[in-house]
């Protein structure tokens, strides 16, 4: 049986697709963890798009969604590489979406207010697979549950009062229970994901005697009520967002007013509680201009990230579970504003690298920075964190390839860096790029539309001196 050539050929195979994996693994790895950029996307000549939510869309990608007004609203969806390269943009003729969530398929589910409350689901290519309304006015948030289904949450308009209204549905959007919670006051939910042990943690906000509580609420898995808290810092307050720590309890995030007739008085809240919601610390982050709607990832038990809305320039801080802030960074502004609302620990980032996602002068806005909060680049330079100490021409990946591959180069001091593709006659057949580009880790991306089947060299020259030449090979 071993002397069987078909087994030697099937081992050599097997070991090669191994490698290849393995290679793949580490240069992702790698890669996902070196890059950080500002980018502002802007489909429509004559519109403006807002992106509010982020979730994972397999491997180091990710889903960014909002909507855009031309000038009436409607669903965007962007699909986004590591590098911040756009691999499809999707506009949908649904008017709202504040919320996505990952599915096992590596698509996504959106949600929203389209006349009712809804869900969508879409493929890993954007392609709808079923959209769905609800009872509801609107949904403000999804999350996925233990048992591979989704909870959605929000509210509902009856006459003059709003409930609040969760639902739970399947992966084709049926749905297997859902609640309307009557109390006799006015209530919104707008986060909702699981709890510690189990069943559901629920943040929102409740009207007592005209004034806005904040409300957190401990459902069990058919969402009864099993603890309901509710408290106001100062005048208005809710709360959007929060994470767990150390599987003790909760830090919450949200918006209180400090006066009641100066609408700019907004100010962001952190709130530390037991497990059982009691509060135990509460921060107000001292600022002299309005600050709202902050979310919050978790990056380690002791470290949290916040994001955090300004009338102008929004910021971000790093807390620990005492609230102390260990660092913050106030983010570019961009020409009239820049507003973030989400931020996310980037999918792939095995060093914590954070995604957040907003506006800023009208356009979808982006940035990658590192979990230090180190300023971003300028819009549309990628940088590396990478010291380098001698310039180098990196094989590129994946090669052999079909459509597209990318070349890594790495520079020891600003210089102009041109690449050129030579075909095996020696003819050159295009300029990728020939430029100055600063000290550090780059890349540049080759689409073989125009090259054919075949081998062809690249060639790295440095300042019209240095040259370094590598093989690659195009398969179609």
């Amino acid at each position: 049986m071993y002397k069987n050539p078909q087994y030697y050929l099937q081992s050599s195979q097997k070991l090669k697709v191994s490698l290849f994996l393995i290679f793949s693994f580490l240069f992702c790895q790698s890669l996902s963890s070196q890059f950080y950029w500002q980018k502002l996307y802007h489909p429509l000549t004559d519109g403006t798009e807002e992106i509010f939510d982020i979730c994972n869309a397999g491997g180091s990608d990710f889903f960014a969604v909002g909507f855009t007004a031309t000038p009436l609203r409607k669903v965007y969806l962007l699909k986004i590489n590591q590098l911040g390269d756009t691999l499809f943009s999707k506009i949908y003729n649904i008017q709202e979406s504040y919320d996505i969530v990952s599915t096992n398929d590596s698509g996504c589910i959106f949600t929203g207010y389209n006349g009712s409350g809804y869900a969508c689901r879409v493929n890993k290519n954007g392609e709808i697979v079923w959209y769905r309304n609800y009872n509801s006015s609107g949904i403000n948030d999804i999350s996925k549950t233990i048992d591979g289904n989704y909870i959605l949450c929000g509210g509902r308009t009856i006459g003059l009062s709003i409930i609040g209204y969760i639902v739970k549905i399947n992966p084709n959007g049926d749905v297997l229970w859902e609640r309307e919670y009557i109390t006799g006051s006015d209530e919104r939910f707008y986060k909702i994901n699981m709890a510690l042990g189990s069943g559901y943690i629920v943040l929102g906000e409740k009207t007592i005697s005209n004034e806005t509580n904040n409300l957190m609420l401990k459902l069990d898995d058919t969402g009864a009520v099993i603890w309901s808290k509710n408290y106001r810092l100062n005048y208005s307050t809710s709360s959007t967002d929060y994470t767990d720590y150390n599987d003790f309890g909760y830090i919450t995030v949200g918006t209180t007013l400090m006066h009641p007739t100066e609408t700019d008085s907004f100010r962001v809240f952190v709130c530390k509680t037991k497990n059982q919601g009691d509060t135990l610390k509460t921060r107000i982050f001292n600022s002299n201009i309005y600050e709202a709607l902050p979310s919050i990832a978790k990056l380690s038990n002791n470290r949290f990230v916040v994001s955090i809305l300004g009338k102008y320039v929004s910021k971000a801080v790093v807390i620990d579970t005492n609230l102390n802030i260990i660092r913050s960074l106030n983010f570019p502004l961009i020409e009239n504003f820049t507003h973030i609302f989400s931020v996310m620990v980037a999918p792939g980032s095995n060093i914590k690298d954070l995604i957040f996602t907003g506006w800023a002068n009208f356009d979808a806005y982006i940035v990658r920075i590192d979990s230090s909060l180190s300023p971003p680049p300028p819009i549309g330079i990628t940088i590396s964190t990478t010291i380098v100490k001698n310039s180098i021409l990196k094989q590129n990946f994946p090669n052999p390839f079909n459509s597209e591959t990318i070349i890594g180069f790495a520079l020891k001091e600003t210089s102009n860096a041109r690449i050129e593709i030579f075909d095996v006659l020696g003819k050159n057949v295009l300029v990728l790029v020939n430029k100055k580009f600063m000290q550090g880790e780059h890349s540049v991306r080759i689409n073989s539309h125009y090259l054919s089947s075949g081998i062809y060299f690249y060639k790295l020259t440095i300042n019209n001196k240095q040259s370094i030449v590598k093989k690659m090979c195009i398969i179609k």
